[in-house]
This record gives structure tokens, C-alpha cells and sequence, in this order.
């Protein structure tokens, strides 16, 4: 309730004594990540999420899948920088990210930008609901397509960049390099 009513620290603090209270208590341990991502200590909440997944490996929760798909793309875009401009810097986090966000059936877009402005609710809300608007796409195409650009051979990140196409319905365009091209995407 904390969380909801403006006072996110308040909460981390009152779940760290439950969690003192009682260790094994799965709920207060999901209510810490996710205080956690809405305090933006996104450190913190990575490794909270990352621990969840790495001991239940069928987990498929999409709200933690997106929260921890839109950490590592916002690392892998350059940290708050984010768009055209923004370098993919590290090519292997963005491809995991791209993959939580097919596993969880996100774009990007709008929650990228809040969260970077700290919005962590309106950047939530954003990730669930992009997926079927066709201008979220385009930023996960780009970063998806620079990828490939550093790496033309990598028969991966080809077939997430198609797979990206296809699910906004433009037919790619062949380009030096890439084999595809995100410029009728705007």
C-alpha cells in the first residue's frame, strides 16, 4: 500500500524487517524486487529478478520478465541515453533482453523513455500495452539491427529482426550488410 500511495522507500523498509521476520516467505521476497525496480535501484532489482528465474527455470511471470527485459535493454542502449542515437553497447545483453521481451510480449517504445524519467508505473503499464502498437517496434529493430550490423553473420539476431518485422507487417528491405532494413518503420 506503501508503493501506491507515493511512499516506495517507506515500503523497502517495512519489507526488509518482514523479510528479518521471516526468511522463506516467497511474497515479501517478490514484494522487494519489485520496490526495488519502482525505487529505481535497478542493481538491486536485477539481481532480485535474476535470482527468482535461476531458481525456478519455468517461471513465467511476464510482469518480472518485463521489468528485467527493460533493465538490461536500457543497459544495453547506454544506460538513460536511449533511441536513434543511442549505441547498442553490449550485443549479447541486448539479445537476451529482445528474447524476455518476445517470452513476455513486450516492446519497448514509451516505457523505456518513462522509465528513464523515472515513471516506473506509467513505464509498466507502457511495456504491456506496446507490443500491439506498430511504432513500439521501431526502437527494438534498430537496437536489434545494429547488433547485426556488428555482427552480419549472427543467424540469431537476423531471425529476431524478421520475426520484429513480421509482427508490425512491413515486409523488410534488403540492405548492404544487414539483409534487412528498419527505415519504413517510422
Amino acid at each position: 500500500m506503501q508503493v501506491q500511495s507515493g511512499q516506495p522507500y517507506a515500503a523497502d523498509a517495512v519489507l526488509r524487517s518482514a523479510i528479518t521476520a521471516d526468511l522463506d516467505s516467497t511474497q515479501v521476497w517478490a514484494a522487494l524486487r519489485h520496490v526495488a525496480y519502482v525505487n529505481c535501484k535497478w542493481t538491486v532489482a536485477q539481481q532480485a529478478y535474476e535470482s527468482l528465474l535461476a531458481y525456478h527455470a519455468n517461471y513465467d511471470d511476464a510482469l518480472v520478465l518485463r521489468r528485467l527485459a527493460a533493465i538490461y535493454y536500457a543497459m544495453a542502449c547506454g544506460g538513460d541515453e536511449w533511441g536513434v542515437d543511442a549505441p547498442c553497447v553490449d550485443v549479447e545483453r541486448m539479445a537476451v533482453a529482445q528474447d524476455m521481451f518476445v517470452r513476455a510480449r513486450a516492446w519497448t517504445g514509451v516505457g523505456l523513455a518513462c522509465m528513464g524519467l523515472g515513471n516506473g508505473e506509467e513505464a509498466e503499464a507502457s511495456l504491456g500495452a506496446a507490443f500491439h502498437a506498430h511504432c513500439r517496434a521501431q526502437p527494438a529493430a534498430e537496437c536489434t539491427q545494429r547488433a547485426l550490423e556488428q555482427d552480419p553473420a549472427d543467424t540469431r539476431t537476423r531471425a529476431l529482426l524478421t520475426d520484429i518485422l513480421a509482427a508490425v507487417s512491413i515486409a523488410p528491405t534488403p540492405v548492404p550488410g544487414t539483409a534487412v532494413s528498419v527505415s519504413r518503420l517510422g
